[in-house]
């Protein structure tokens, strides 16, 4: 037969884990409040909070708000170790880099968002300013509009870390830029600091030429990567830059090591018809 002391505790235990049941509810009851709101809210509006002034973008993906035709990716959240480092304009020669990693950073913060490779590329390879309203023409003859102005959305958030990632002689060169327009501070940027293409070009095509051969067929592998990396670094630089086949095929026999030249018959495209 129980004891009175053991009763005491029985009910003592059950009262905690009647607490603890109401504890859970309550905060089950808060999560479908928060996930409501959430669904309810307009998915840009912290972003164009922060991209007003100057902040950092927020880290949190919406997964119940309507984004339209966009998709819908997991949550991500950014550290500063996946923030790259402000820009200042010195040495120039930094900004390749910088440009690569900002890109990839504006597209993981715009994870919601399918167009950010294209834009960015595009506005990169603009000589003149990018007005509003050719902004605007380009998104709708490239598909960039989303589930409407999209695009306007991803510029101006474009711009805030553009303005929060540059300092010195980068910031200076997009001050007077129209706030918000990102697409143009990204061009105007590029216009500033990217090589020109005919320096760029003769850099690689010199790499193409002097790489040297590779030691073993351990090494080839990389060695004909890196290769294939110059070559594609070089056509990159302008339409006027194409290397033939045939001259692609002589330097790669050149780089091979000799082992691997005895067993790969390299024979160059007849120009013959």
């Amino acid at each position: 037969m129980a004891t009175p002391e053991a009763f005491v505790a029985l009910q003592t235990q059950v009262a905690e884990m009647a607490t603890t049941q109401q504890r859970l509810l309550d905060q089950n009851a808060e999560l479908q409040r928060q996930l409501v709101a959430r669904a309810t809210a307009d998915p840009w509006a912290a972003s164009r909070e922060a991209a007003a002034t100057g902040q950092a973008m927020p880290t949190q993906f919406n997964p119940n708000a309507n984004y339209g035709n966009l998709i819908k990716p997991p949550q991500f959240n950014f550290g500063k170790q996946c923030c790259p480092e402000a820009f200042n304009g010195k040495p120039k020669a930094g900004f390749k880099d910088y440009a690569f990693k900002m890109a990839n950073f504006i597209a993981m913060t715009a994870v919601s968002y399918r167009h950010v490779k294209s834009i960015l590329d595009w506005a990169a390879k603009e000589d003149a300013p990018i007005l509003t309203e050719e902004f605007d023409q380009q998104a709708s003859s490239g598909g960039w509009l989303g589930s409407g102005n999209d695009h306007k959305e991803f510029s101006t958030n474009s711009w805030g870390l553009l303005t929060n990632k540059t300092e010195g002689d980068a910031l200076n060169c997009i001050r007077n830029v129209e706030k918000g327009h990102g697409v143009e501070a990204w061009r105007k940027l590029h216009a500033e600091y990217r090589p020109s293409s005919s320096t760029q070009a003769m850099g690689y095509m010199l790499k193409i030429l002097t790489q040297p051969q590779a030691t073993s067929s351990e090494t080839a592998t990389a060695s004909l990567n890196q290769y294939e990396e110059h070559i594609r670094a070089y056509e990159e630089c302008g339409e006027k830059y194409r290397l033939e086949e045939v001259v692609k095929l002589s330097r790669l026999k050149m780089i091979m090591p000799a082992k691997v030249q005895e067993f790969v018959a390299l024979k160059a495209p007849s120009e013959c018809s």
